[in-house]
């Protein structure tokens, strides 16, 4: 008897559980996929709000340095073209001189006016400190350009004299020319001097005043 072949043929069919179960597997990969392209899209979006932003800034600092040295120019171009009688002589000293900032200059001095109170001997170490020494203001042209800027207080000037003596003298070494020079007349221990807008006072020189230190426009550091 020949041997026979009997097929059979086999279904499987999916439970309804196991298609919900695909499907649940299959949402949150289209989900990831929709977060990705999200997140791209506001990724250029900030970019490029942020490139504009750069961009803005750098052109407004351009423009305002642009307005800032075009009003600098302006303001030297107007000064080069000032007349030399409109510039105080101050200046034109200054210019020419170069006394620093901080001090006035008359001629070919430098001026430093000291606030500060300090004794006769102190105010004369403190101008050795700095190159300088306390003012000589016997020329009365000096003595008329130092008092626009004092303030009403005294200061102390490089006259002095020798304790008990009657002669004044100078830094270096010069007599006092000047007659009625001094505003008093009782000198009885008052072997300094200083010097006010108004008046010019023999003092005690242990007094604490404030002093006006000199130099030579040449000797400056």
């Amino acid at each position: 008897m020949a041997d026979s072949v009997i097929y059979t043929e086999i279904k499987f069919q999916r439970s309804p559980g196991e298609d919900a179960r695909m499907t649940m597997r299959t949402a949150p990969i289209n989900q990831t996929e929709a977060q990705l392209r999200l997140t791209s899209k506001l990724f250029w979006i900030i970019g490029g709000a942020i490139l504009i932003l750069l961009i803005t800034v750098v052109g407004l600092t351009i423009e305002i340095i642009r307005l800032h040295g075009e009003r600098i120019g302006a303001s030297v171009q107007s000064q080069a073209d000032r007349p030399l009688t409109e510039i105080p002589s101050t200046e034109i000293q200054q210019a020419l001189c170069g006394c620093p900032s901080e001090l006035v200059q008359y001629k070919d001095l430098c001026y430093h006016i000291f606030r500060v109170k300090l004794t006769r001997d102190s105010a004369h170490s403190s101008c050795l400190n700095i190159s300088s020494q306390l003012a000589d203001t016997e020329d009365p042209g000096i003595l008329s350009f130092l008092r626009q800027h004092l303030k009403n207080m005294s200061f102390w000037i490089g006259l002095k004299r020798k304790p008990n003596g009657s002669d004044w003298f100078w830094m270096n070494g010069r007599p006092l020319n000047m007659t009625h020079y001094f505003s008093n007349t009782n000198h009885s221990a008052r072997d300094c001097a200083t010097v006010s807008k108004t008046k010019i006072y023999a003092e005690m020189c242990h007094e604490k005043r404030g002093y006006i230190c000199e130099k030579k426009v040449s000797s400056q550091p």
